[in-house]
């Protein structure tokens, strides 16, 4: 866990399972950095399973890095072994953030990028990759699933791909976020592909209130999406019917701007 400061790490390889199990406080697990690192992460692979089946407050579960953070990573790789799955029951108002990448940014002040002397430029995603599945089994308030980042609301994302499905098997009371490549994305996405299933309910939609958006490159974006692919099936199961509040959007490519 490394705290605000700036720190680059490079050619770093996660090979051990990370798996929390405890019933206790909020988790941020990543295969290479747990949270705010405010740190460029370059040429770095996780190999190994990340896992939460603890009834613990707010989660994040990301490939390389978790928590809140300015994004700046180049060339990183969460591998097939890697599977990344949230099976804790989380109560209230605790969400659940489950990135193939990342898992969740921190939305950036002016004060944030004179103290640390950094550039709305230099926030980015860039040539990295996921091949390993991304489950939510549990319970949450809202869930943000994808296959490279679940929540972003700074970097620009770009050649970037997700080859493994992405999972959404359990119960999510406030808004739901499922995507290819990025569940809600506040900037640019550019050259960008997902050739997986992303999937929403098993044998019923288990969904059971606020927004639903599903999409096969990002699920709710607030700025442009240019030579952009999605070749994956993109899959809603079940019944909503008896969600209250509900709203939903499915789209090959995203739901479209919002704001």
């Amino acid at each position: 866990y490394i705290t605000r400061g700036i720190t680059n790490f490079s050619d770093n390889h996660n090979y051990g399972a990370l798996t929390c199990n405890d019933a206790s406080g909020s988790r941020n697990v990543g295969g290479i950095v747990g949270g705010h690192s405010w740190s460029p992460i370059d040429n770095c692979t996780n190999n190994a399973p990340i896992t939460n089946n603890g009834a613990v407050a707010a989660t994040r579960l990301g490939g390389i890095i978790a928590g809140d953070v300015l994004f700046a990573i180049t060339n990183c790789t969460n591998n097939v072994e890697g599977v990344i799955k949230n099976s804790g029951e989380l109560s209230g108002s605790n969400n659940v953030y489950a990135g193939g990448i990342a898992a969740s940014d921190l939305a950036i002040t002016d004060e944030d990028y004179a103290a640390y002397d950094l550039k709305a430029e230099n926030c980015y995603v860039t040539n990295c990759h996921n091949k390993a599945e991304i489950i939510h089994e549990g319970t949450c308030k809202s869930i943000f699933l994808a296959g490279i980042v679940a929540r972003n609301t700074s970097a620009t994302i770009s050649n970037c791909t997700n080859t493994a499905a992405v999972k959404h098997w359990g119960v999510s009371t406030g808004n739901t976020y499922v995507a290819g490549i990025c569940g809600l994305q506040c900037s640019s996405v550019d050259s960008c592909t997902n050739s997986a299933a992303i999937t929403i309910g098993g044998d019923e939609l288990v969904p059971t209130g606020g927004y639903l958006y599903l999409s096969g490159l990002v699920g709710d974006v607030k700025g442009s999406i240019t030579n952009c692919e999605n070749s994956g099936a993109v899959t809603l199961k079940g019944d909503a019917s008896s969600a209250t509040k509900f709203t939903i959007y499915v789209a090959g490519i995203a739901r479209g701007s919002y704001g």
